[in-house]
């Protein structure tokens, strides 16, 4: 598959989707769409579930890598491309 932002982009979507339905799993029909106090958001355990898999170089790198994206997203409008 390439590696263009485009082709990232799609996967990254498809993880993220992935993460929200095997969230699903974690609640009750009651919790869908309400918060989850006192119990653990089921999507924060959903991902810690993915990244317990990682090596721990791994799960720093995508820690680096997520807070550059989200300076990204923080930052002016033209650090974002249209």
């Amino acid at each position: 598959m390439p590696n263009t932002p485009e082709a990232v982009a799609v996967r990254l979507r498809a993880f993220v989707r992935a993460v929200e339905g095997n969230a699903r799993a974690y609640m009750t029909p009651n919790e869908i769409g309400q918060p989850s106090w006192p119990r653990k958001d089921p999507l924060l355990m959903t991902y810690e579930e993915c990244l317990d898999q990682l090596a721990p170089g791994e799960r720093n790198e995508l820690d680096r890598m997520i807070r550059k994206m989200s300076g990204i997203l923080r930052g002016p409008p033209s650090a974002m491309r249209p």
